[in-house]
């Protein structure tokens, strides 16, 4: 597996590996019609390029992706069906921390679905607030989480 950074060639790709993944992998957390309405929201493709962006890509495959915006904010972060579990995220995840200690963020946040919580709370984060967001009329559950990063110095 090789870590890159996302370019404008990889959009249709990721816009597709977002898709399945919320049809798939997150069906067991919520039901078909919250996930339809999740992965219809496509508007987020050309903001990837104005985020950091990565790509894990196996044998020519992207087979996950992750974005951290320049406040610290983790924006998105997904693993193709077929390969969770396989230490993609955290990878990619690794890359976003670095970045972010590089540019000397004292904590990273995001929002984490019901599915990506225990993945997050494996890696330092803890639950700051639970939320309710909206795409059009259908709610969703997710949890604004926070890790305080801490700069080893050498």
């Amino acid at each position: 597996m090789e870590i890159r950074t996302l370019q404008p060639s990889d959009l249709d790709e990721v816009q597709e590996l977002f898709r399945k993944t919320i049809v798939t992998v997150n069906r067991s957390d919520y039901s078909e019609e919250q996930t339809k309405r999740w992965s219809e929201q496509m508007k987020w493709k050309e903001e990837l390029l104005h985020h950091y962006a990565y790509v894990a890509v196996d044998e020519a495959q992207i087979i996950g992706f992750a974005t951290l915006s320049h406040a610290g904010s983790i924006e998105m972060l997904y693993v193709h069906q077929a390969f969770q579990g396989q230490k993609v995220a955290t990878r990619l995840l690794e890359v976003l921390e670095k970045i972010a200690l590089e540019l000397n963020f004292e904590e990273l946040s995001t929002e984490a679905s019901i599915t990506a919580r225990p993945f997050f709370e494996k890696k330092g984060f803890y639950v700051a607030e639970e939320q309710v967001k909206w795409i059009q009329d259908t709610p969703f559950i997710n949890y604004r989480m926070l890790k305080r990063l801490i700069k080893v110095r050498t």
